[in-house]
């Protein structure tokens, strides 16, 4: 009888360890997740305004293309993300928050119809209305479609977001090595991509580090937009 007893208080015992266990992992999960939607989220408002604030000075060398009210727009989504310099040219300046009439179906319409002139920017921009469903019905894989149209451009902006994907599986499945391609390229000229490239750079094995590196090399030997042509000639 006493030995029944002691059987089950150890039992019990391994059972209270093992549901500790279990919440701590779930506890630490969570938190590691909450933190890197976290980063995600801010690296995603510096892409917006960048992109908003670059498509601006873009479009103001296509003179009678797009109008002053279409510039001043996307200076205006620019500063509402805190992008610095929008923040100085805004400076003494009417706060030019209220400014905005560009939403949803607009917007969405206005970076179409920058896309149509090849530019990166109205590329990542329509990328961003299919993931936000915003002007557009939530659709990741033309979102991605888009992305990887400017990332083949070599638009830093969007090989981020699409390093970002991989890394996650976002509308694609989970690639750790595409991951790590789009985030070194992304890197060479967005800064932020860095910490990214560099954390995920320890969760590839050797042999995921030379497909990776070979696939960085090809695509750096590729002329802009090359690759795309490539894609687009294997689907016919």
């Amino acid at each position: 009888m006493l030995g029944a007893i002691k059987i089950l208080v150890v039992v019990a015992f391994v059972g209270v360890i093992m549901v500790v266990v279990i919440l701590l992992f779930t506890f630490n999960y969570m938190r590691h997740k909450k933190a890197v939607q976290k980063r995600i989220l801010a690296k995603k408002q510096l892409c917006d305004g960048q992109s908003c604030w670059n498509l601006a000075e873009h479009l103001e060398k296509l003179p009678g293309v797009f109008s002053e009210h279409e510039l001043q727009q996307c200076r205006v989504r620019a500063f509402k993300q805190g992008f610095a310099p929008a923040l100085e040219f805004f400076a003494g300046k009417p706060d030019p928050s209220s400014d905005t009439d560009f939403f949803g179906k607009e917007w969405f319409e206005f970076v179409s119809k920058v896309a149509q002139h090849n530019l990166n920017e109205g590329f990542y921009q329509q990328g961003r209305c299919y993931e936000d469903g915003k002007g557009v019905e939530h659709n990741m894989s033309k979102a991605i479609e888009c992305w990887k149209t400017a990332a083949n451009l070599r638009d830093p902006l969007s090989q981020w977001s699409l390093g970002v994907c991989y890394e996650h599986g976002l509308g694609t499945s989970k690639d750790l090595v595409q991951a790590y391609v789009w985030l070194s390229l992304s890197a060479k000229s967005f800064k932020p991509a860095e910490n990214d490239r560099y954390d995920l750079a320890f969760m590839l094995d050797k042999s995921q580090h030379q497909e990776a590196n070979r696939l960085i090399e090809q695509k750096n030997l590729m002329t802009p937009g090359e690759s795309s042509a490539n894609e687009a000639i294997q689907t016919v």
